[in-house]
């Protein structure tokens, strides 16, 4: 009656439009809220006759009832699963002493009775990841099921299916439990820092014991021991060193220009993860809805053609290395290919592989248990099994072909980087030794970059970009994203960045002899339109696919194939224009650009442990605000690269002198 009242007065005073939003407004208050909990700090130190300091975490389903106009208003928001929340799935974190407290109203509808989990899939996921809490408070199931209900009916008149999930008790009721991989993932800490502490005194001493030279000159100098080299390897003044010596040399003078697309690459991934984790704890999703997949969310997912960046540059650094070996040619025997891919191979592998294996055992071990609160095992329980269950996947950097309880999903594309190398180390050899052939084979590769993910994406019927949604990533868990596993991960589907950066470079090495002051004079606004045109066609290209379409769709497929080289070429052009000194070559050599970008892979790896954290330590579901959102974006870029900058000198480094000491016995390193 009030509803209609208010409408008739609207309608009198104004429009239509105005009172239709206001009616839609006054309707979705009056709908639960999707996620809600009680206080978690004052539920553990509450004490009832059963139970003592003991919350629980819950998914629920509120079930259809037609006759409800709430209901019909969960119904009609949830409907456009493309920008909408599912209003009928709810979080819930409930403290058992209230349920013990409260009231056993008399009830005409049954509320204790439990029905099914109707999302199948979301229902077997949580069972997989939750598996033992959930066995170990199933004596709760039941009394929270109905304390929810009795809840839900009084203030909504609607009913709920529900599915615990875990229960946190307090101290008292907790005992913690340590298997093999916790020992091993606090020694492998422990360890680090016995080494650290160890090789920055074993250096210290080695420079007290020598009078001839400043300790900045003592620390850059390499030894010619290789003992003295590994047992330097930890040294935290000697890393520091390296991290702060520019590199030297034409090649890595003209290349500075990397550096600058690294920094960029890596805020930009950092700001997209932030925008895909807020919807793990968002407590207003209106204003989500509205202000980020109104469009911007297609626009942001658009930008995941800057991986090609990564690619190009990976493909660039690789050729002119293995142009500069010259370790294979045509008199090269198949045994003397053989044995430079297995080399190349290895010291590849083993330069990535100590990061992404300290940072699967650390997910699965130590940072679960860094922390404590309502959200922070809902935010981190399922990295923690999945790291757990699928190490190898990890160490053998094969998991991007698969979403299931994938460990660090946003590092596919060191997987993919790595599963490229190898492809395209076998062409650059291939070619060495076969030189006539290399210009069909680039040519049927450029084909093949274009062509694959236009036939996948019209086969399979996918959007062309990532579609993200409020959804996909609501329960720390990926979803219904079938354009993330078939055209964003494999290594097929990005051949595009790596072939042109190897084409690139073979440009970069036979030109960089023949520039001059007035070539560089003259193509300066082409360059600057170029360069402006990257991230404008990534705009638009956004705009274009957040259209509907009926799929599948020639259009989006032909857009992704075409738009994805086409961007990569001019980036191309854009990078080489760098290189010779065109451009915006020297804001791109500035020292913070070049040292902020010597730790950016290891803010690529870290800035998920950093986001989890932030989300992770709320004791409530956050309410977000465009002020919220920068102040978490900028908290998890600054926490990002402290943590990146530490890696580099425990991690990143003393891994890269040891492989190198040990590939290269004749080298000083």
């Amino acid at each position: 009656m009030k509803i209609i009242l208010e409408i008739t007065i609207c309608l009198i005073f104004f429009n239509y439009g105005v009172c239709k939003k206001h009616s839609d407004d006054y309707m979705y208050n009056q709908i639960p809220p999707i996620n809600a909990i009680d206080d978690y700090d004052d539920c553990l130190y509450q004490n009832t006759q059963n139970t003592s300091g003991t919350f629980c975490f819950i998914y629920a389903e509120i079930k259809p009832n037609a006759s409800s106009e709430i209901w019909r208003t969960i119904e009609e928001r949830s409907r456009t699963e493309r920008t909408r929340f599912r209003y009928d799935k709810l979080l819930r974190g409930v403290c058992l002493a209230k349920c013990m407290d409260s009231p056993k109203e008399e009830s005409h509808v049954d509320i204790s009775t439990n029905e099914p989990i109707e999302d199948k899939e979301l229902l077997n996921f949580f069972r997989q990841i939750y598996r033992y809490q959930i066995y170990e408070n199933i004596s709760y199931d039941s009394l929270i099921h109905t304390c929810l209900n009795r809840e839900m009916h009084k203030n909504y008149n609607l009913r709920l299916r529900t599915n615990l999930l875990y229960c946190e008790h307090s101290k008292s009721n907790t005992t913690n439990r340590y298997d093999y991989l916790d020992i091993l993932g606090y020694t492998l800490i422990s360890s680090i820092g016995i080494f650290v502490i160890f090789s920055s005194v074993y250096d210290h001493f080695l420079f007290k014991n020598q009078t001839s030279e400043k300790w900045f000159h003592f620390y850059r100098k390499p030894f010619k021991s290789k003992a003295s080299t590994l047992l330097t390897s930890f040294s935290i003044m000697r890393n520091y060193t390296i991290f702060m010596k520019p590199l030297g040399g034409r090649t890595a003078d003209d290349l500075q220009c990397f550096n600058f697309f690294r920094l960029i690459g890596a805020i930009t991934v950092v700001i997209s993860h932030v925008f895909f984790n807020i919807t793990l704890i968002v407590r207003n999703p209106k204003f989500v809805e509205e202000n980020i997949f109104n469009g911007f969310h297609t626009v942001l997912m658009n930008t995941s053609v800057i991986m090609q960046m990564f690619f190009f540059m990976s493909a660039f650094l690789m050729t002119i290395r293995f142009l500069k070996s010259s370790k294979v040619t045509e008199k090269s025997s198949t045994k003397d290919c053989i044995s430079v891919f297995i080399k190349e191979v290895a010291e590849r592998y083993f330069r990535l592989i100590p990061t992404i294996a300290l940072y699967t055992i650390l997910n699965a071990t130590v940072f679960p248990n860094l922390y404590n609160g309502p959200l922070w095992r809902y935010v981190t329980e399922t990295e923690r099994v999945a790291c757990r269950e699928n190490i190898w996947k990890n160490l053998l950097l094969i998991n991007n072909f698969s979403l299931e309880k994938i460990c660090g999903g946003h590092i596919w594309y060191a997987k993919t980087d790595m599963q490229l190398y190898i492809v395209f180390l076998i062409i650059l050899i291939l070619n060495a030794r076969y030189p006539k052939l290399k210009k069909a084979v680039y040519s049927i590769i450029i084909i093949l970059s274009t062509v694959i993910p236009i036939i996948l994406n019209y086969v399979l019927k996918l959007r062309g970009v990532m579609s993200f949604t409020p959804e996909t990533y609501r329960y720390s868990y990926y979803r219904d994203e079938i354009t993330f596993l078939n055209i964003y991960t494999p290594f097929y589907t990005n051949i595009s960045g790596f072939i042109f950066g190897i084409i690139s470079a073979e440009l970069y090495v036979r030109w960089r002899d023949f520039r001059t002051e007035e070539q560089r004079k003259l193509p300066n606004l082409f360059w600057w339109a170029l360069f402006l045109l990257l991230p404008i066609s990534i705009y638009l290209g956004g705009k274009f696919v957040n259209k509907e379409y009926e799929l599948p769709s020639v259009a989006l497929s032909l857009y992704l194939g075409l738009f994805r080289n086409g961007w990569t070429v001019v980036f191309a052009i854009v990078v080489l224009g760098l290189c010779f000194k065109i451009g915006a070559y020297k804001f791109c050599r500035l020292p913070i650009i070049q040292l902020l970008a010597k730790i950016s892979f290891q803010v690529y790896i870290w800035h998920f442990v950093v986001i989890r954290h932030i989300f992770g330590s709320e004791r409530n579901f956050l309410h977000m605000t465009s002020f919220n959102i920068a102040k978490i974006i900028l908290s998890a870029i600054l926490y990002s690269n402290i943590i990146g900058f530490f890696a580099v000198l425990f991690v990143e480094y003393p891994f890269t002198i040891i492989t190198y000491a040990l590939t290269h016995p004749n080298k000083n390193t």
